[in-house]
């Protein structure tokens, strides 16, 4: 039951995804006092805008993909399931999902709270039905109670959820759905987000007007990963903040807030060399991926006081360019963004980025510098695949030699699934790894490492099965 209510956020979080400032400050005072972070989507404000059907057309292409559609057929029952026992259309009828979220203390789960805000009233007896009705261990929700609030728990106690009012849903694990739970109440001294001023501080510089915002205050527990990410002085930042507004266009903000003028000045010049590095390249690529070649110039980054400020505007053609190439070639970027990018990122482009501001990197040696082209270092495929929070640690030799077979049996697997195109990128992504020998093993290391690590995310693939003996997950 417990995974029911977990797929269950999924769907209508899902339904979110799909698609400020002081109103998003409101958020946080419905969740824990624990909360980290948080990432709301405003669905309210994406809908009926050209992007929006721009992401709808591409849905229903994806329905259409062999590749795709076991899942999207999935996805589409359970909502339809939903509509049908509940009256209740996520599509339409979900306008916000706010999710707070926060490490787990000593290698245990990290706790979720998730809010989900519709433009109609919920019944909260056709939803525990509906719940119920879809439940295959037939043991039902245990109904509690907690300072007066009606709370419906999963069997094993670890997820619940309830109403906090007539068109707002709270899902969350075991305690942080009682303490949200108490914030309802207003009973006792229980605290929320809402108290925590550097959390507050960071949500205040988000867009009351964003589809999509996030924020986060960075913990002690971020600052050591941010301290592995090759960037001099990025784990100064007190915290994190980002808005996505969208109508025929996108624009995306995000800012990075430091407690000195100095610091921030000094990580937006690192990171504007490694974008001028990287505009180089993708100059160079973009004739193989037409929309990417508006967005060479589409963006910039400074710092503003004590913020460094990243913004990206994703004109109206670029959007329906890229519409088009996800409709035909959609299933590759989705299913393995790193055999994509594997053909656009080599390892000497990202060894420029050394040579642009050595003083400020920290990654295995950048190599010798000719004709504005570095070779050696090495950190590429890595920089695509080690995204998520995998480290880099002294590898004995023959790391890439290890990420070489690993990721030529996964092109075996993507060429049976019938995914020609990710499967010969990472046969390229495999044959240019294992030529750098030792050079790279740091970062080669750790791109095995990221991609042992989402096993089980690969595997959510249709038919799709992880070579983990080859890749050493056994």
């Amino acid at each position: 039951m417990r995974r029911l209510l977990v797929s269950l956020c999924v769907v209508l979080a899902a339904a979110a995804a799909g698609c400020g400032g002081g109103g998003h400050t409101k958020a946080l005072s419905m969740l824990p006092n624990d909360t980290e972070g948080v990432v709301g989507f405003d669905l309210a404000r994406a809908r009926g805008t050209d992007v929006w059907a721009a992401g709808e057309s591409v849905a229903a292409a994806f329905a259409k993909d062999d590749a795709m559609k076991d899942g999207m057929d999935e996805v589409h029952d359970a909502l339809k399931k939903l509509e049908k026992k509940t009256g209740l259309d996520p599509v339409e009828d979900v306008d916000a999902v706010v999710a707070g979220f926060a490490h787990g203390e000593d290698g245990a789960k990290p706790p979720f709270a998730l809010l989900v805000t519709t433009r109609k009233d919920l019944d909260e007896k056709d939803l525990v039905d509906f719940i119920e009705d879809v439940d295959d261990s037939g043991k039902g929700l245990e109904k509690d109670e907690v300072g007066g609030v009606t709370v419906y728990r999963s069997e094993d106690g670890k997820a619940g959820l309830f109403l906090w009012d007539a068109r707002t849903l709270a899902f969350g694990n075991a305690d942080w759905i009682d303490e949200m739970a108490e914030l309802r109440a207003g009973k006792g001294k229980a605290k929320s987000a809402a108290d925590k001023p550097e959390l507050v501080a960071a949500a205040k510089k988000t867009s009351s007007g964003a589809a999509i915002w996030f924020a986060a205050a960075t913990t002690d527990e971020m600052a050591d990963g941010l301290k592995k990410f090759p960037m001099e002085g990025i784990d100064d930042a007190i915290d994190f903040s980002g808005s996505v507004l969208v109508g025929k266009d996108i624009r995306a903000t995000v800012k990075i807030g430091f407690k000195k003028k100095e610091d921030a000045a000094d990580v937006a010049d690192t990171a504007e060399a490694f974008m001028k590095v990287g505009k180089k390249k993708l100059k160079e690529k973009a004739e193989s991926v037409r929309w990417a070649k508006g967005l060479v110039d589409a963006y910039s980054i400074a710092a503003d006081g004590k913020d460094v400020v990243a913004t990206l505007t994703v004109s109206e053609d670029v959007v329906a360019d890229a519409a088009k190439w996800l409709k035909k070639d959609g299933t590759v970027a989705l299913l393995m963004m790193g055999g994509l990018f594997a053909k656009k990122v080599d390892a000497p482009s990202a060894a420029a980025f050394g040579a642009a501001a050595p003083a400020k990197l920290r990654f295995d040696a950048p190599g010798a510098i000719a004709d504005d082209e570095v070779g050696g270092g090495g950190l590429g495929i890595a920089a695509v695949h080690g995204i998520g929070g995998s480290s880099v640690r002294a590898a004995a030799g023959g790391a890439c030699e290890r990420y070489a077979a690993c990721t030529r049996a996964m092109a075996e697997e993507y060429r049976r699934v019938k995914l020609p195109d990710v499967a010969k990128s990472m046969e390229d992504a495999a044959g240019m790894m294992s030529s750098m020998g030792s050079s790279a093993d740091a970062s080669c290391t750790m791109a095995l490492d990221a991609m042992v690590k989402n096993a089980d995310l690969y595997e959510k693939m249709p038919k799709f099965h992880f070579p983990r003996a080859e890749c050493g997950a056994d």
